[in-house]
Formats: C-alpha cells, structure tokens, sequence
C-alpha cells in the first residue's frame, strides 16, 4: 500500500500545477481522441502510461517533467471516456462496448508487480465511472482478491453499478478483513432498500451495542430501515431539542450520536457539565471531531468551548480539529486563540500550516492584526509567520529589519514572500549585496523564482535595467549571485522554457 501511495503521488504532485492551469485543454483534447478511437485502442494507450506513475521515489521531476505530462495527459483520455461512455444518454451498446474493452485489457493483466497492480485498479476506477452489466461478473470475482487495495476497488466499482443483481451480490459478500467488510456494508448503503427489505446483517450490526467499524456502517447504511431505535429517529427527537435525547446522545457510548447532538447541548447551560464529562472521556480523534462539529455551528458558546479544549489538550489530533474549528468561526478572541496554538503547535509544520491558513481566514480585526504586528517588532518567530499568513504589509519594515539583525531569518525570509513586490525585492536585493552572507545570497535566488511569477503581465524592462545596476554594484562588492539565472527568470516571467 505504500509504495502505491508514493507511486500515485509522485505522478500526481509533478503535475498537479500544470494539471491545474490546462485542464479544459485536456479534457477537449481528450474528448476529440475518445471519439476518433476505439475503446479498446484508447484503453491500451493509458495503460502503458500508467505505469510511468511507478516510480523511484527519487524521481528528479525536472528532468522526467514531461514524460510525467504527457503520461498523465494519455491517462486522462481513458478516464475522460469513461465519463463520456458513463452517461446515462450514452447508446447502451455503445457503453457496453467500452466496458468490454476495460474488462478484456483487465484480464489480459497477468503480473503481480506494482505495475499490473496500479494498472488494475486503473481500469476498476474506469469501470465504476461507467457501470455496465458487463462488468458484473470480472467485479464479483475480485471482490475476493487476495490485495485488499483491488478488492475494494472492486467493491466501489460495484457500488456504483445500478444493476439490480449487484445488490444481492454486495449482500452475499464476505471478508475476513475488517475494513474490507466494512467497505461492503457501506456499499449497502447506496443501494435503494427500504424497510423490508433491509439485510438481515444490517439490522444484526445495528443492535450491537459496540464501535465496530461494522456497527457503524450500518448506521450509515441504515435510512431509516430498521426504525428500533435507529439514529435517524433519535435524531429528529435531538433536532427538536428533546433534552432527554440530547442527554442520551451525549452519555452513549456511540460517538456519533454525541457528535450530532453536541452542537445543540453547547447552547444549553444546563447541559454543559454533562457535555464536559462525555467530552472527557472520549479518544482523541473523537475530540477533534467534537471540535469541529462546534466549529460549524459559529456560536460564541462554542467558541469558548474549543479555546477552553485546545489550552487543556497536547494532542495532534485535537489540536488539527480545533484549528479548523477557529477558522469556522473567524471572530476576534478565535484570532487570539489560534495565536497562542500557533506557539504550541510550532514543532508540528502540518498543524502550523493549518494554524496559518485558520489566521488567515479570520474576520477583519484591528486588535488582533495589532498585536501580530506588536510581536513582529520583537521579533516573535510566530507572529512574523501570522503577519505573512495574514496580509499585515505594514510588517514589512520589521520583517526586512530582522533579515538584517539575522533574528528568526528563515521564517522572516517566509513572511517577505507572501508580503513583498518585485520593488520590495530589489531593495531586498540590495540590502543581501551589503550583508554578502551565502545563506542570504543562497535565499535571494530562491526569492527570484517566487517574485519572476508575478511580473507576468508587466514589463520586464524596468526590472532586467535595476538588476543591471545591482549586478555591477555587487560585482564592485566581490558579491557572487546567478545573475544570469536571475534575469533568464524575469525574462521569461518565472516559466523558463525547455531546453
């Protein structure tokens, strides 16, 4: 599983950007291959494309860029026909004739490498895009298959698959695995059952009084069909504000029920030492869950549960679901809260980021862009990456200030980037020449392809003129930088061309 995970986002993270920037390019030029080619031609020019997605982890991306574009280019055509082939308007023969295509080139896969196994679940993933009755058969054989990533891939290609007979073969299913079967009777849950015809199981995993990832896809998978108190109509007792039920909800040991209830017991005082005590006793995933539950409803009481949740807790998980929680609410005192998490959280990049992007979100405030700014003047690491993060351009004199004293350089160099112009940069330029220090000249280059990018409908005259002068000053120096990387950069507006 983890080297498909590395595989498939190594393929993904190359070309997500151009991706990104050409996708209705790519789909029109996809559509026009789909309709000048047969399924079966299509089918096998994607596969031997998917493959390029398996890849050293070391990948240099730079050098193989455009092999990984034109593979995910070639990919996409597949995927693109078979949402062209899945539409309900689409001639059923013609439909099926696509779906034969996949199933033929799936069975024609005889390798157990990385490769046939990513080129396997490739064209599961076609086939749950265009459901057919021909796949039918080839999706209930794999179900069993011994590698639990195409066995479930299966299984949603089935639960997709409005065929009647799917049904019962998702009912008659079964896996050792935990997850897998819980897979199955989440995939129950699409199909359109109605009280009678609920699966035995599914009631048999409703009445166990346990977690169990099957207890709770049944849940899920429920709808109403098994009414014996169904979350459903504790539900709509909860929703109407039935203290009773509230209550319960908050004592079950079924975490979700206390998670849909806690929005409405937070606003009742009444409540509050019982959704302190349920609270408490939950694992930390369910905490951060409970966080952000809170954070949805936007209320004040909400809110000073949360920062009251994140000054008691150390943990990862709550502290990810509280961050959130605050960006949701985005008032003054959220702002001040997600400071102080800020400074908790430093050690952690990915809560930090999540931290970043909360203060970012947060509502116009002058106390709290104040005191970011108050600690950018001392230099504070977290508050000069806040005042990045939220826009403060009055930081700027205090950010360059500190790239000088060399106090909190890096994250300083961070915050000049999402604050500073191409004139800003210059200046910048000047003040790396007078230091000459090989870190900050190393950071100057770095700073060249972020600021390149943003002269793109402008003139670059004025720039290459000031980066002439800078050069012959840095020269008289003995200053070394990439000059001519620097003005190739600005040239070409941060898109060098391909050599």
């Amino acid at each position: 599983m983890k080297k498909l995970s590395i595989a498939s986002l190594i393929a993904f993270s190359a070309l997500s950007v151009f991706a990104w920037d050409n996708m209705p390019k790519i789909v029109a030029d996809a559509t026009a291959v789909v309709e000048a080619n047969t399924p079966a031609d299509v089918i096998k020019a994607s596969l031997e494309a998917v493959s390029t997605g398996v890849q050293d982890p070391n990948l240099d991306r730079n050098k193989n860029f455009e092999q990984q574009e034109n593979a995910f280019i070639k990919t996409w055509v597949a995927t693109e026909a078979s949402f062209y082939y899945g539409n309900p308007k689409m001639d059923k023969s013609k439909r099926n004739e696509f779906v034969s295509a996949c199933v033929s080139a799936y069975k024609n896969i005889k390798g157990k490498d990385l490769k046939s196994k990513e080129q396997k679940i490739f064209l599961l993933g076609l086939m749950q895009n265009c459901p057919s009755e021909k796949s039918i058969d080839l999706l209930k054989g794999t179900l069993g298959d011994k590698d639990k990533d195409i066995a479930d891939a299966a299984r949603m290609a089935l639960q997709q698959n409005p065929e009647k007979s799917v049904s019962t073969i998702l009912v008659n299913a079964k896996s050792k695995d935990k997850v897998l079967a819980s897979g199955l009777v989440n995939a129950q849950a699409t199909r359109a059952y109605d009280k009678k015809a609920a699966p035995t199981k599914i009631k048999a995993f409703q009445e166990e009084k346990s977690s169990s990832l099957n207890h709770g896809a049944s849940l899920i998978a429920a709808k109403g069909w098994y009414s014996k108190d169904s979350f459903e109509e504790q539900k709509q007792k909860i929703t109407a504000k039935d203290k009773g039920a509230i209550r319960r909800a908050l004592e079950s040991d079924n975490s979700r029920d206390m998670i849909y209830a806690i929005q409405f017991a937070v606003e009742d005082p009444s409540m509050m030492e019982t959704l302190k005590a349920s609270y408490a006793k939950r694992d930390d995933v369910v905490k951060a869950w409970v966080l952000t539950a809170l954070g949805d409803t936007g209320t004040p009481a909400a809110r000073d549960f949360i920062i009251n949740a994140l000054k008691e807790t150390d943990s990862d998980n709550v502290r990810l679901g509280g961050a959130w929680a605050l960006s949701c609410i985005g008032d003054e005192q959220s702002g001040f809260a997600a400071i102080d998490l800020h400074k908790a959280v430093w050690g952690n990049g990915h809560i930090r980021n999540l931290v970043e992007y909360s203060v970012r979100s947060m509502k116009p405030s002058k106390a709290l862009d104040n005191a970011i700014l108050e600690g950018v003047k001392n230099f504070d690491r977290s508050c000069i990456r806040l005042a990045g993060a939220r826009g403060l351009t009055e930081a700027l004199p205090n950010i360059v200030k500190a790239i000088k004293e060399n106090k909190e350089r890096g994250d300083a160099c961070g915050a000049f980037r999402e604050l500073g112009t191409m004139k800003d940069f210059l200046k910048f330029i000047e003040t790396a020449i007078e230091i000459n220090d090989n870190w900050l000249n190393r950071e100057v280059f770095q700073m060249m392809n972020h600021f390149s990018l943003a002269i793109y409908d402008t003139d670059v005259a004025p720039t290459t003129e000031a980066l002439d002068k800078l050069q012959e000053k840095a020269t008289a120096k003995g200053v070394n930088l990439p000059w001519d990387r620097m003005k190739d950069l600005v040239k070409y507006k941060g898109k060098l061309p391909r050599k």
